[in-house]
């Protein structure tokens, strides 16, 4: 009877733990699959507005032809493209955002975004007239990348504790008052 009882729950646990597995690798796959199809729809839309941006030139001749709503929405689209598939990660994260602090940026805005990170360089420069060719970048220029924004993260945690010691010192700088002594005589 004990036997049984064992078996029976080594069963069980093998075959709970085949399932969660096998669910863990649907997921992965079904992650997979969107993040498949949303960089596939991302470059069907560039197709659809003229193609991957490379200049400010090119910018500009593609939103004379636009309205407003759809410029705003090339725009999006472009630094969408850039973030998303061609892995673009310039220092300052801001310039890939549509917004901050819950308010949208305007036009103007956006598109100076974009022609900074042009004129940046972040990817690799394509000619103009040239198909687009996705470059995965070698590891010593990864590891430079990583060790460069490591660098950037330690000036900032040195700048925060180095304001908060000057907080503190000004706190025990300030002079304590001294208590009255009561004396009960009696």
């Amino acid at each position: 009877m004990l036997k049984q009882f064992k078996l029976r729950k080594e069963h069980i646990k093998k075959s709970t733990h085949f399932i969660i597995e096998k669910q863990k690798r649907e997921e992965k796959l079904r992650k997979e699959n969107s993040k498949q199809q949303e960089l596939q729809s991302l470059t069907k839309d560039i197709e659809k507005i003229g193609g991957l941006w490379v200049t400010s030139q090119d910018i500009n001749k593609h939103l004379k032809k636009l309205n407003e709503t759809e410029k705003m929405e090339a725009v999006k689209l472009q630094l969408k493209f850039r973030k998303k598939v061609l892995k673009c990660n310039p220092e300052d994260k801001f310039l890939l955002q549509f917004s901050a602090n819950g308010i949208q940026f305007p036009l103007h805005e956006l598109v100076s975004h974009l022609k900074v990170v042009l004129a940046a360089d972040y990817t690799q420069s394509v000619p103009p007239n040239s198909m687009v060719s996705f470059v995965i970048k070698s590891k010593n220029e990864r590891d430079e990348i990583m060790q460069k924004q490591r660098e950037i993260v330690l000036k900032k945690i040195e700048n925060i504790k180095l304001k908060k010691c000057i907080e503190a010192n000004k706190v025990f700088k300030e002079p304590v008052p001294k208590r009255k002594k009561n004396c009960v005589c009696s």
